[in-house]
């Protein structure tokens, strides 16, 4: 008349099942054989702190695995586990009210409860905010995992980088670093490892320097490469995933003076800051000027300064974070137009002068290739010069001349004038053709052209002409 009981129960070390060993043989109640339908809801007591958070039954078998025939002594409870136990939750497992006899129909008591522990489980652990707890390096040279348990290699001993399935790198938008690998694995002390630990630093071999875009993500090679002292695997799927410290300088890329030569357009490789805790705009003095007149090959400025930063329309102000600027530039003397022949460069003007969003300096030694003004220094007549004979008159300009289309010039760009003088004897002169000053046609951008004279009755040498352009667009040089 005794009431079949449990004598023994053991949770399997990998938490999948509980055995359990009763006083004689079990049969169903209800149906033909016992199932999870024959035992209440999974008793489950954790605490604040505790990594696991539930246990459901998913079958009941017979201890080798295989299916219930009714009659067995040994029984395996299978569980499903969600989270990674500590070692600390408790599980409580009890039969339906009158579900479960003995051969001579003697019922098994309700309250006849199983309790155990679970076995504890290793896990990459997480903070408050449930994220991985892990130490980036801040030159990307190592990243720390901390685990909840002392770790080792499934194969046996420490750690290698064999037992994880290396290094899932992706580069993201813009991102500079190619490519990412395991180097090392040592502990905290950088010690090769040689026994079990609980955070280990993963030395990285990145190729390239990291933007702050790419990321990585490692994990066990498999569900058994990583266990703890029990053989526990930490799980395949649990993961760390982070992404690379910027470290990659801020450059300059290119640059450009306007067309007026009120600015110099900087364009930057990422946006910057006049302050590694990007908060304020660029400012002035965070760059310099050099400046080359070549007064020699006709440059006329003199100098130049930096009189504003702007946006790049070159009217409103910088508010930070600008990949281009305009360098709003003061030439003097006030006034005084560019002959195209000067040249100017910007450069940082040292190393703690402008920073990208993660508070890296550009160069000390970064610098723009060396500009040229625009020409807007219109050509102007050095001088004419009337031969002996005035057959015809040389024109000397202070730079090569060409007509408004661009093309060479004609008879038609000049207006001239005749002036008698006292006693004078010509009484007129015309522009009969124009040459180069040797008598070859002329193909545009001449400095000294031959302008051929018809000079009516022979001069008495008080005569002059006044040559001069008809009109303002008649002739232009090069630039306009």
């Amino acid at each position: 008349l005794i009431a079949p009981y449990v004598e023994n129960s053991t949770i399997d070390t990998s938490n999948a099942f509980v055995k359990i060993i009763f006083n004689e043989s079990v049969y169903s109640a209800v149906s033909a054989s016992i199932d999870s339908a024959h035992f209440d809801s999974v008793l489950f007591d954790f605490d604040v702190g505790d990594h696991a958070t539930d246990v459901s039954i998913t079958g009941v078998t017979k201890n080798d695995g295989s299916p219930l025939e009714g009659g067995e002594k040994t029984i395996r409870i299978n569980l499903d586990v969600t989270g990674a136990p500590s070692g600390t939750e408790r599980i409580g497992i009890e039969p339906q009210d009158s579900s479960i006899k003995d051969l001579s129909n003697n019922y098994m008591d309700t309250g006849a409860t199983i309790t155990d522990l679970l076995n504890k489980e290793p896990w990459i652990k997480v903070n408050n905010s449930d994220k991985r707890i892990m130490n980036l390096d801040e030159n990307n040279a190592f990243v720390e995992i901390v685990f909840s348990d002392t770790v080792f290699s499934g194969s046996g001993g420490a750690l290698t980088s064999s037992d994880f399935s290396g290094l899932d790198f992706q580069q993201g938008a813009d991102g500079n670093a190619e490519a990412a690998a395991i180097a090392n694995i040592t502990n905290t002390n950088n010690i090769v490892l040689n026994t079990g630990e609980d955070t280990i630093r993963v030395y990285l071999d990145i190729t390239g320097i990291p933007s702050g875009t790419e990321t990585i993500k490692i994990g066990p090679l498999n569900d058994t490469s990583i266990v703890n002292s029990i053989s526990n695997p930490l799980d395949e799927s649990d993961t760390l995933l982070f992404t690379l410290k910027d470290r990659l300088l801020p450059t300059h890329d290119s640059a450009y003076v306007n067309n007026a030569n009120d600015y110099i357009l900087f364009f930057a490789s990422e946006s910057l800051w006049t302050n590694p805790e990007h908060s304020l705009p660029l400012i002035p003095q965070d760059f310099e000027l050099g400046f080359t007149q070549n007064f020699n090959m006709g440059g006329t400025v003199q100098g130049a300064t930096i009189a504003a930063l702007k946006k790049e329309d070159g009217v409103s102000d910088l508010t930070g974070g600008e990949k281009t600027i305009a360098i709003m530039l003061t030439l003097t003397p006030p006034g005084q137009q560019a002959s195209g022949d000067e040249q100017i460069l910007v450069k940082v003007t040292d190393g703690t002068s402008i920073y990208d969003r993660n508070g890296n300096p550009m160069d000390s030694g970064a610098s723009t290739d060396s500009l040229t003004l625009h020409d807007k220094l219109p050509p102007g007549i050095d001088s004419l010069q009337i031969i002996n004979s005035n057959e015809y008159a040389n024109l000397y300009f202070s730079e090569g001349i060409y007509d408004s289309t661009s093309g060479p010039i004609g008879i038609g760009v000049f207006e001239d004038t005749f002036i008698p003088g006292p006693g004078g004897h010509a009484t007129g002169v015309s522009i009969d053709s124009v040459t180069k000053n040797d008598g070859s046609p002329l193909a545009g951008g001449e400095k000294t052209i031959r302008i051929y004279l018809d000079v009516t009755e022979a001069p008495s040498g008080t005569e002059s002409i006044g040559i001069e352009p008809q009109d303002s667009a008649s002739i232009k040089d090069f630039s306009g």
